[in-house]
C-alpha cells in the first residue's frame, strides 16, 4: 500500500487513520505500507492493533525530500529506525521479493529491508 498521510509515525500522525486503516491492513494481511508527509525516514517493526508484533504490516515513512526535518514527537515500542535527514529510497521488486534501500544525500546507506511475498 502506498499513501500520503502516515498511519503510524513517530512524528505527527492522525490517530483516526491508525484506528480505521490499521485493522483493515491487518485483516487483509498487508505486508508493507509506504507513506510520506513527515520530514523524516522511519521504519516500524511489524504492527498489529497499534503494538509491535511478530507479524503484521511494516510501515515505512519516506519524507526526506522536503525543506524541513522533524524530530520524533513521542516514544513508542514499534519504531525500528528513525532518521531526520535528507534521504531517498531505492525500491526494487524481483519475482516475489521487494528490496528497499534508503540512502542519505551523500549516498550513505541508512536502512535496508527485504520483504518476500
Amino acid at each position: 500500500v502506498v499513501m500520503h498521510h502516515p498511519v503510524y509515525s513517530s512524528g505527527e500522525t492522525e490517530d483516526r487513520l491508525s484506528r480505521l486503516l490499521g485493522p483493515l491492513f491487518d485483516a487483509q494481511k498487508v505486508n508493507l505500507v509506504i507513506q510520506g508527509r513527515q520530514g523524516a525516514y522511519e521504519r516500524t517493526k511489524p504492527i498489529v492493533a497499534s503494538a509491535a508484533a511478530g507479524a503484521g504490516p511494516t510501515y515505512i515513512t519516506i519524507g526526506g525530500g522536503g525543506k524541513f526535518f522533524e524530530q520524533a514527537s513521542y516514544d513508542n515500542n514499534w519504531s525500528a529506525k528513525y532518521f531526520n535527514v535528507p534521504h531517498f529510497a531505492h525500491i526494487q521488486i524481483v519475482d516475489r521479493k521487494l528490496s528497499l534501500r534508503v540512502y542519505t544525500q551523500d549516498n550513505k546507506r541508512i536502512d535496508a529491508l527485504d520483504i518476500y511475498f
